[in-house]
């Protein structure tokens, strides 16, 4: 799941522009300020990073600042 603190332009939450590293994951739904992801075939103990571009925006048209990269790691 992603939260942002503001509403988001669903269109433009996508697989091409949320990206992970390994694959195996989809979008599940957006809605308002959240999204929802799928993921299947991880690895355990394996950390995967996500990144959220600048070609996601907000419910005004207004993109992220710059690119957001974060971490995962999947339990053992």
């Amino acid at each position: 799941v992603i939260d942002w603190s503001q509403d988001m332009d669903c269109s433009t939450v996508t697989t091409g522009n949320i990206t992970i590293s390994g694959g195996g994951w989809a979008l599940s739904s957006c809605s308002a300020n959240e999204a929802v992801f799928t993921t299947s075939g991880q690895s355990a103990s394996t950390t995967y990073t996500v990144t959220v571009t600048t070609a996601v925006k907000d419910a005004t048209g207004n993109p992220m600042a710059a690119n957001y990269p974060f971490s995962f790691t999947t339990a053992p």
